[in-house]
């Protein structure tokens, strides 16, 4: 997809084809199922040794509350997110200089940038190795508004930004 950007013409390189990018998008696609069937085996897996999928943490108040564990799959989670992040903060300065009317790569490269950088911050309140830890913050019912935030807010909010904002920019 890269080299259609690069190609400066208007015509379509003959070698990247719909179908070729449609199976590109299909083996990220089968990258993550894969990932997400291995997590749920090894959860399944859990559940047959008895181990727990809840633990109970405790604020510096002294308030406890439930949350889920976290093991090694969430790691790997957060690792993958970050490089696939990477991965487009590379290929939005790969075709910074493509014209187009509506500076659409600029746009890219901010939403791509803003969730390079809340995901950052996120996970690093979410791992309990960081400094700041999420029993750190204080109330549980904080806690989980943060991740509802992060989850239903954060995503929506800067893939319509990354749709919208050139269009509705450029009046």
């Amino acid at each position: 997809v890269l080299k259609v950007f690069l190609s400066r013409t208007a015509q379509r390189v003959p070698y990247m084809t719909s179908w070729r990018v449609v199976r590109m998008l299909g083996i990220i696609l089968l990258i993550v199922c894969w990932f997400l069937i291995s997590w749920t085996n090894a959860v399944c897996e859990n559940l047959d040794r008895n181990v727990s999928l809840i633990v109970q943490g405790q604020t510096a108040d002294g308030l406890k509350f439930n949350m889920c564990l976290l093991d090694r799959w969430d790691y790997m989670m957060a690792i993958a997110e970050f490089l696939f992040l990477l991965w487009g903060v590379y290929l939005c300065y790969a075709v910074r200089t493509v014209p187009s009317a509506f500076h659409e790569p600029r746009y890219m490269a901010v939403a791509v940038h803003n969730e390079l950088v809340i995901s950052a911050v996120f996970h690093t309140i979410r791992f309990p190795d960081s400094r700041i830890t999420i029993t750190s913050l204080g109330n549980p019912s904080l806690i989980t508004c943060l991740r509802c935030c992060y989850n239903t807010c954060s995503e929506p909010t800067l893939a319509n930004e990354k749709l919208l904002a050139p269009d509705t920019l450029q009046d």
